[in-house]
């Protein structure tokens, strides 16, 4: 008799477990969305045109070490000699022709005067 309860529930428990599981997955989809939204709300695509001025970030802040206290975090202007629609850019020295290797634009940032 025992037996045959406990066989008799076991198909209930699966098909609960397999609501649960469903329900579980349509939260994350849910969670994924809103986090999705909020980050993309909060980051501001950077883009820069040949002849722009920038900053770029120093070397310290790029490897994420900590530099002394009053260390610059900015280092230049330099010019956009290159964009590439990939979020690569070649910079240049105002003053030279000089390419310094190909740098994201995550590590870069407007130069106003």
């Amino acid at each position: 008799m025992r037996s045959e309860v406990l066989h008799d529930a076991r198909p209930s428990e699966l098909e609960a477990l397999d609501e649960r599981r469903d329900r579980a997955q349509a939260n994350l989809c849910v969670y994924q969305r809103r986090i999705t939204r909020a980050y993309d709300a909060l980051v501001r695509p950077r883009q820069f045109a040949e002849g722009d001025l920038v900053l770029k970030a120093a070397p310290h802040v790029m490897k994420g070490k900590s530099a002394s206290k009053f260390a610059a975090k900015w280092e230049g202007p330099f010019v956009v000699k290159e964009a590439n629609e990939n979020g690569y850019y070649r910079l240049s020295e105002p003053d030279s022709d000089v390419l310094i290797a190909p740098i994201n634009a995550k590590w870069l940032k407007a130069y106003h005067p």
